[in-house]
């Protein structure tokens, strides 16, 4: 399958963990955010690109952070009705979106207990 995984910038190390276990699990990472050091129109772009070219979006928010970013790649996924699966509870009450029957919200974690 071809996934998107979304999450925060300083969440990179445990991104890149989560996208080499589903790449061994024989997944195809549409996208990886985690290698660009870049705050530009073309890593923008390239965000984009990878959650429209994705078969399904994982959205890691375990920690209570600010996801603006992740939360505008939802909504891609969302609008193009891509499968989304938000890994973590930190949204739950802070986004209406979480709500929606569309979103599958009950993965407490992937790879760690929860911080």
């Amino acid at each position: 399958m071809r996934i998107y995984v979304a999450s925060k910038y300083e969440e990179k190390a445990y991104v890149s963990e989560i996208m080499d276990a589903l790449r061994k699990a024989g997944h195809v990472i549409t996208y990886d955010w985690t290698t660009n050091e870049q705050v530009n129109e073309a890593q923008a772009r390239a965000d984009m690109n990878g959650v429209r070219s994705a078969e399904a979006l994982v959205l890691i928010a375990e920690k209570d952070l600010n996801y603006c970013g992740a939360l505008v790649e939802l909504g891609i996924a969302l609008g193009l009705r891509i499968p989304i699966f938000v890994v973590g509870k930190a949204l739950n009450d802070r986004c209406i979106f979480m709500r929606l029957p569309e979103i599958r919200r009950d993965f407490e974690t992937l790879l760690y207990p929860p911080v």
